[in-house]
């Protein structure tokens, strides 16, 4: 059964976007404590790792690669899990100074994307231990999960799902029941954070047996599925930032 309550009494948070607000603010915590330093070099803010690195900044080395770094970012988490987040970061940047051929320094806006984008494939909801949140968080997060949800729906509308038009894979009228099971989809896992398999949102909407779905539908619907998702939750992730 699709689990759809009236958009009224829909949760406007689940665990993961929770959990990924906390671990934002965990960060910023992190970085504004005294072992860390804000410099701003080409208009861009960057974190100066533990400030016994100052004396020893490679500023005219070339910047780590975002490949790299990411690398980094996901080897210091998996080395110890159930480390705090500050410990975390110390991590980060004592593997970032051992690499002597670049910069010990890292952009702030790409440090803590990188850093929600590992934590959060790992996010369950043992990881973080529920809280209650003030009216002004609770707002805010409804607010951008409604945002994101807004933006995923146009980007769906007017790029991925046109491709398939375009190529005849779909009809116009087989756009519109594919749009709308696509926002049920989003409604059920941004409000609720729990959702029913690809085919039931476009079978409750289109009458047809699975061997037909199978031969016309089942590619283009997982494909717009999962790029809906993906595109939701980095989109959420920057209205939570």
């Amino acid at each position: 059964t699709i689990r759809r309550p009236p958009r009224s009494t829909l949760f406007p948070y689940t665990t993961l976007f929770r959990s990924i607000a906390n671990l934002l603010k965990q960060l910023k915590r992190a970085i504004d404590s005294s072992c860390y330093e804000i410099q701003t070099t080409d208009g861009r803010a960057k974190v100066i790792g533990i400030k016994d690195y100052k004396s020893n900044l490679r500023l005219e080395n070339e910047p780590i690669p975002i490949e790299l770094f990411e690398n980094i970012v996901l080897e210091s988490f998996n080395s110890d899990k159930n480390t705090t987040r500050p410990n975390w970061l110390k991590i980060i940047f004592n593997k970032i100074n051992e690499l002597t051929e670049y910069q010990n320094v890292i952009d702030k806006s790409l440090l803590i994307s990188t850093c929600i984008k590992v934590n959060s494939k790992h996010i369950g909801s043992k990881d973080f231990s529920p809280k209650l949140l003030s009216n002004i968080e609770h707002n805010s997060i409804k607010k951008s999960v409604e945002k994101a949800h807004e933006e995923t729906m146009e980007l769906i509308s007017g790029n991925h799902l046109q491709h398939f038009i375009d190529n005849k894979k779909i009809t116009e009228s087989a756009r519109e029941s594919t749009l709308l099971a696509v926002d049920n989809f989003l409604t059920d896992f941004g409000y609720n954070g729990s959702y029913d398999k690809f085919p039931q949102y476009f079978k409750e909407l289109v009458n047809i047996n699975s061997q037909k779905y199978q031969s016309d539908y089942k590619h283009i619907i997982d494909t717009i599925f999962r790029k809906a998702l993906e595109i939701f939750k980095e989109k959420l992730k920057n209205n939570l930032q």
